[in-house]
């Protein structure tokens, strides 16, 4: 791990889902197996996210969320289908939510259900995906509707802060990044790249604060005539924003909560990582990322279409961090607590173990922090 250090809508539908019987026929023609992905050469090294508090294993409970001088376990999820190598979903031929390309990439992941964050409704009428025309980023729809989160029994190596369980409903649809914000698309949209491994406009940025995340969002919206969901002030590190009140009825560009992150990766099923058991199917993490963050989508997706929600750079979401949030009564469209010191980041990245990687997992940081395993994946409530 590595603190920063600084180098440098419209909408397009692309597919509309007009049945059921279309939705599980386009799932079944392209989405291939996971296993066709490919990985990069070389082993990771461990990165040790230390701090003033606390130890790179989490805080004192043994609840393993990051590091309690805010360094979070970041991850970028912010991701480019549309990037400069003409790759769409992972292929390198460009062909939309295709199979794995020349470049070997693939869009895969297993069967999953409807409701609760899985594949597409079609009975909304909505896309099924579009592309913002400012930054080429892809956004994937997942329907509203109720799932669980936490320490489900899919889940292993569980810490204190995913328990209890809890029941979440979520009442509207919304679109969420199909990869995690690229350096290109970033630099693109924002006119820096702060990225520690830069020079890779297909891999996610990196090293930047969630302040610079809310940036990127309202740039996005600005560009495509909707209402900025965050007030801002400052640039780049020194950039401060707030959130709107009511953020899932902001039209813009915005994090994810934590409850849509998580629903969104799990895709309505109950596997360790967002689209299979098997880590290397669909991470980059310790194990297989060469100490390096990845170009996106190179490996497996979940049904819902969406790379690397598990691993490449751990990614900044809307919420404060409250370790206590979690109720077994559930709740309905949850935002996370109303302050707090630390935001919430989730999907483990290139540096962290498989326990680390698993969509329960909780990290957090600062939000003026960052460092290189720090990105975004954007997201944005369906008109």
């Amino acid at each position: 791990m590595l603190h920063r250090q600084v180098k440098s809508t419209s909408i397009t539908s692309i597919t509309s889902i007009t049945s059921i019987g279309a939705l599980a026929a386009l799932l079944a023609g392209c989405i291939p197996p996971a296993s066709e992905g490919t990985k990069a050469d070389g082993e990771a090294q461990d990165s040790a996210n230390t701090g003033g508090e606390g130890t790179a294993d989490g805080s004192a409970d043994g609840t393993a969320d990051g590091t309690a001088d805010g360094t979070a376990d970041g991850t970028a999820d912010g991701t480019a289908d549309g990037t400069a190598d003409g790759t769409a979903d992972g292929t390198a031929d460009g062909t939309a939510d295709g199979g794995g390309g020349a470049d070997g990439t693939a869009d895969g992941g297993g069967e999953g259900g409807a409701d609760g964050g899985g594949p597409p409704d079609p009975a909304a009428g909505r896309p099924a995906q579009f592309v913002d025309t400012a930054s080429g980023i892809e956004f994937k729809l997942i329907p509203a509707g109720d799932f669980e989160i936490g320490c489900t029994p899919g889940q292993s190596d569980c810490r204190s802060n995913e328990l209890p369980v809890m029941p979440v409903t979520i009442t509207r649809d919304y679109y969420i990044g199909g990869t995690e914000v690229t350096q290109e698309q970033f630099e693109l949209m924002m006119g820096y790249n702060p990225s520690y491994f830069g020079g890779c406009p297909t891999c996610p940025v990196e090293s930047i604060t969630w302040h610079e995340a809310a940036q990127l969002a309202n740039a996005l919206s600005v560009a495509a005539g909707l209402a900025e969901c965050y007030a801002c002030s400052g640039r780049e590190e020194g950039a401060r924003c707030t959130a709107v009140d009511d953020l899932p009825a902001c039209a813009g560009y915005r994090m994810p909560t934590a409850a849509e992150w998580e629903g969104a990766a799990r895709c309505g099923e109950d596997l360790l990582y967002a689209g299979s058991d098997d880590p290397d199917l669909v991470a980059w993490y310790l194990d297989n990322a060469g100490s390096s963050t990845q170009p996106v989508a190179r490996l497996g997706s979940n049904v819902c279409r969406l790379a690397d929600m598990s691993g490449n750079v751990t990614e900044w979401v809307h919420d404060w961090r409250d370790d206590g949030y979690y109720v077994s009564t559930g709740r309905i469209d949850p935002t996370g607590p109303s302050t707090g010191e630390y935001r919430e980041c989730r999907g483990g990245d290139w540096s962290k173990e498989p326990d680390r990687v698993r969509v329960a997992h909780r990290d957090r940081g600062l939000a003026e922090f960052s460092n290189n395993e720090l990105g975004i994946r954007l997201a944005r409530t369906a008109p």
